[in-house]
């Protein structure tokens, strides 16, 4: 039976085995025909914008408790393609309770009462109104860092 002497450590043994008995320390290299070569993952980082380029959570608050009739955080915060989607998801139900409204008014029906159409489109914009003054409270109760972290930063792929 032939020896083998560990790479590692340097002491001999069977070559029937294929790591050292002493170290753990395999000697077999694969063979040239199977290597190959396995790319590393790409890492990726968060790459916070510099402090000159940062938006600030104070003025997006401001946006959204005084401009959220216009989505003016939105657009601040996500850019203009979301902004736009924004504004079309508001104004999209507010026709819809215009036409009720009017609807209503020219229908000479018994079972719905004057008003009832102004009325929900007031709860619908107190309600636009409502969320707009918990998100502005949200925007100035966030800690820095995470508000960094969530309008301030993108990831870069190396």
């Amino acid at each position: 039976m032939s020896l083998i002497k560990c790479k590692k450590c340097g002491k001999e043994y069977s070559v029937i085995k294929d790591n050292c008995p002493y170290c753990g320390q395999s000697q077999k290299e694969p063979p040239a025909s199977t290597a190959q070569h396995i790319p590393a993952k790409k890492k990726k980082e968060l790459y916070i914008l510099p402090p000159d380029e940062r938006k600030s959570p104070i003025v997006a608050a401001i946006f959204s408790f005084l401009f959220w009739w216009i989505a003016l955080d939105t657009f601040y915060l996500y850019g203009l393609l979301v902004g736009f989607c924004k504004l079309l998801l508001i104004y999209f139900f507010l026709p819809i309770f215009w036409c009720w409204y009017f609807l209503d008014f020219f229908r000479e029906s018994t079972t719905t009462k004057d008003g009832d159409a102004l009325l929900a489109l007031f709860v619908y914009v107190c309600c636009l109104e409502l969320i707009s003054i918990i998100k502005a409270i949200y925007y100035i109760a966030l800690p820095i860092n995470k508000f960094n972290r969530k309008y301030n930063s993108y990831i870069v792929k190396e």
